[in-house]
């Protein structure tokens, strides 16, 4: 059970919400919600003014599109197309409309605001009382959650009590399939152009779900999401769609003291992971049906408390270093992916930035934390740099390299995506990187059967690399023309970070072949990788 002082930490709150567009901007990134699968930036239910610019976002881990990567020549070697983690859709609209005034937080009058994440709980909440410009008062309470229970739910549940009248209400749900990714010219992390990367090809009710499926532009992958709305009063409903938009709208009484009452549904699935999405999108529109709101609720809850039982840090004395560290904490746990299929973004799941694509960040960052506390999601994340080995080892054949594996330095799918060769795919350190990941997994769990399976493999191939790059000289092993983690000093001899991950890398490679030697499966795993005895004597000497 946590203590007072832990539940006080593991809520991080605002009050008096600030409405300019620096406080808008940075509350989606800070209220986001994530599972390792979904994220969704923390937009308004009833939106933002046009002039905002605000893009209401949500993202799949591992979704992506295909876009061409300018070059100021093309020459051989250099990436000519890239991977972007694109904007799926928007489940997040809510409009309310009370009469006739529709709810903004920008007009009428705030008479209190309270935005606050329960980290215990794994739900976002937005309290506010308003007051329209002829006077009416209402209390509306937003609860938002990403299931770790079942990854590709989503939901609102939206109550609204009206203060000081009686009247008529409708409500607005919509389901839009029609989104862009949001760019900024001035930030070099952001898009910079504006690209439609994904294109809507059904819209349909069945059975008051709303369906909609999408195509990405050049990457051909497809996403079904599905919405489901239901209020529990009695009311009229009715659904409208156009422009690739399903719009459920109600329209019910209110009673001045009495609780309206919405939930939101929201389910998602793509064809990374599914053969069928739009098939799946309905059964698990079933599965999230199946249980009522609180007993998913409950699940969050539970799911959160063994995270928070394997890595609780309590800094006594000092509650805001506490509540930051519990925040940390808590963004790794939404950030990480949950399947073989992803790994972790620099921005996990809050935004866009780095175009959601994946870096050395994964291995030496985050991967150590669930290494000790959660080494089933470290096994997920080497699962998927095993899943794209193949492609390291193009990467390393278009570099010019006869053998072994090079890692691109940001990737979704395995390709690599970076621009700039000398800042980034000469960063070789890279697979000295996923070569300490796979080490300190089996130093952690003793996972023989992942090494002899996946973990060798890797560090054979990746080994296999530096002998490619470095050379001897006057006995030594040099590794000359990298750039190593100190991105402004580019393509340098010997640097001292890449050296010590390169020489880690060999010394397990050479580790791994005495351990596994004669274990079953030995000939024929070292008959297809063709790894004879005098490379490890020459990662040995090297």
């Amino acid at each position: 059970m946590v203590n007072t002082a832990s539940n006080q930490a593991s809520i991080y709150e605002i009050h008096d919400l600030k409405l300019d567009h620096y406080n808008i901007s940075l509350n989606e990134t800070l209220f986001h919600n994530a599972n390792g699968y979904i994220g969704v930036r923390y937009d308004f239910e009833e939106g933002h003014p046009d002039e905002y610019g605000i893009v209401p976002s949500q993202y799949i881990n591992g979704f992506y599109d295909l876009t061409p990567m300018k070059q100021a020549e093309n020459l051989y070697g250099l990436v000519e197309e890239k991977q972007t983690m694109v904007n799926v859709a928007d489940t997040q609209s809510i409009k309310l409309i009370i009469d006739d005034e529709p709810f903004s937080m920008y007009s009428g009058t705030i008479l209190s605001s309270r935005l606050s994440l329960d980290m215990g709980k794994g739900i976002t909440v937005r309290n506010v009382v308003w007051r329209s410009p002829q006077g009416r008062e209402v209390e509306i309470n937003v609860t938002r959650m990403a299931s770790f229970a079942q990854l590709s739910l989503f939901t609102i549940e939206y109550e609204l009590t009206p203060l000081n009248f009686s009247g008529q209400v409708r409500i607005m749900s919509g389901h839009d399939g029609e989104v862009m990714n949001y760019v900024d010219l001035d930030d070099p992390r952001m898009n910079r152009e504006l690209i439609k990367y994904i294109t809507p090809h059904t819209c349909e009710i069945r059975d008051e779900v709303s369906y909609i499926t999408s195509t990405t532009s050049r990457s051909g992958l497809e996403i079904c999401s599905c919405v489901k709305n239901i209020l529990f009063q009695q009311h009229r409903q009715e659904f409208i769609i156009q422009d690739n938009k399903a719009i459920c709208h109600f329209e019910t009484e209110a009673i001045q003291g009495n609780k309206i009452h919405l939930i939101k549904y929201s389910v998602f699935c793509d064809s990374v992971r599914y053969q069928s999405p739009r098939q799946q999108a309905e059964l698990e529109m079933e599965q999230a049906l199946a249980c009522p709101l609180p007993a998913w609720y409950k699940r969050q809850e539970e799911y959160l408390s063994v995270f928070w039982n394997n890595c609780r840090i309590e800094i006594e004395g000092d509650p805001k270093s506490n509540r930051a560290i519990r925040y940390s904490l808590y963004q790794l746990i939404q950030a990480v992916g949950k399947d073989h299929y992803c790994c972790v973004a620099p921005k996990g799941l809050s935004g866009d930035g780095y175009e959601g694509q994946y870096f050395w960040d994964s291995e030496m960052y985050i991967q150590p934390f669930f290494t000790i506390t959660n080494p089933g999601l470290t096994r997920n994340l080497l699962d998927f740099r095993y899943a794209t080995l193949d492609w390291a080892r193009e990467n390393a054949r278009i570099l010019g390299h006869r053998q072994g594996a090079l890692y691109p330095w940001r990737t979704i799918m395995g390709r690599e995506c970076s621009g700039s060769f000398p800042s980034g795919s000469a960063q070789y350190h890279i697979n000295g990187d996923v070569a300490y990941a796979v080490v300190a997994y089996y130093l952690a769990t003793k996972d023989l059967s992942f090494i002899q399976a996946k973990g060798a493999e890797i560090i054979w191939e990746t080994a296999r690399l530096w002998m490619e790059t470095g050379r001897f000289k006057e006995g030594k092993f040099h590794i000359n023309a990298v750039t190593g983690p100190d991105e402004y000093t580019c393509m340098v001899n010997n640097n001292y970070y890449t050296n010590v991950v390169a020489q880690y890398n060999l010394r397990w490679a050479v580790k791994f072949y005495r351990l596994l030697q004669g274990s079953d499966g030995w000939a024929d795993l070292t008959a297809r990788l063709d790894l004879r005895e005098d490379e490890i004597v020459a990662f040995q000497e090297a």
